[in-house]
């Protein structure tokens, strides 16, 4: 047992300790995440969704120790921010994506054009200006009663604008793609939602936390799981969202050395900072 060996080893050991597991981890099979995936899409739902951080219950996250992952969540809490902007004239032709996406999982575009003029919008296709005000009529009428338009926009998505109902966006970048193609305005009201990242979030939570993204096998897979374990490492982890195709995050506290170390030794893997991803994504506010 560690206790009965004399002080001084006991000292060499707790010191050789962090190293081992840093050397531990360095070893784990990982993937890194490219920094701007997703962001070239037309899809809002295929980039980091750092929208799910807004409002966030605690319970999301899990981990071993509850201080732990108060911690995490009080930084995460304070990482994205959302205003909302009333545009009275907004110019539809600004449009740049959809959020609700789930129809097209299997599909990927980079403007609303290639989306307009592929098979999915078979049935909006626009030929004419009488065709144009049929389809926009149709994309509207998926607002129901709202008298205004909700469009979002994210700092980690560039300046894309995104058509925010569930229904109506393959009518309505048909009919965008149409007024770009004839230089037609079409103003209506709108409401945008503004999400922006805050760079002093972002500093704070690297004050305190190693915070990775790992893709979501990692953590089904033995040797993680079994690293954590058995050396006890105190972390929080937050599944972003369910969709397999988005990473999950590793939280591990700078105040404890065996998490550090893992923290340290997943990099030196490959693993990739959630910070120094977005900072390469975007600029934060």
């Amino acid at each position: 047992m560690l206790e009965n060996l004399p002080f001084f080893n006991r000292l060499a050991l707790a010191a050789h300790r962090p190293t081992a597991i840093a050397r531990a981890a360095a070893t784990l099979a990982v993937q890194p995440v490219d920094p701007c995936w997703g962001n070239g899409s037309v899809f809002w739902e295929s980039a980091l969704p750092l929208q799910n951080l807004l409002n966030m219950p605690k319970r999301r996250l899990s981990g071993p120790v509850k201080e732990v992952k108060d911690a995490a969540w009080q930084v995460l809490n304070g990482l994205v921010s959302e205003h909302t902007v009333h545009e009275e004239h907004f110019d539809l032709r600004r449009l740049g994506g959809l959020v609700h996406s789930a129809e097209f999982a299997d599909h990927d575009f980079t403007t609303l054009e290639q989306l307009a003029n592929s098979p999915l919008a078979a049935d909006y296709r626009v030929n004419s200006y009488g065709d144009f005000m049929q389809v926009l009529g149709r994309a509207f009428s998926a607002v129901g009663t709202a008298s205004f338009l909700e469009l979002y926009q994210a700092s980690w998505q560039g300046d894309r604008l995104f058509w925010g109902f569930s229904k109506g966006g393959l009518a309505m970048a048909s009919a965008v793609t149409y007024a770009r193609t004839h230089e037609l305005e079409q103003s209506v009201p709108a409401n945008i939602h503004q999400l922006q990242l805050s760079h002093e979030g972002l500093n704070e939570l690297e004050t305190q936390f190693i915070c990775l993204l790992l893709e979501k096998k990692l953590f089904a897979e033995k040797p993680l799981v079994q690293l954590l374990a058995e050396h006890h490492v105190l972390y929080a982890r937050l599944v972003l969202s369910t969709d397999p195709k988005h990473p999950d995050l590793l939280m591990l506290p700078l105040s404890s050395a065996p998490a550090q170390a893992v923290g340290e030794g997943l990099l030196q893997a490959g693993a990739t900072a959630m910070g120094d991803c977005l900072r390469a994504c975007c600029k934060p506010h």
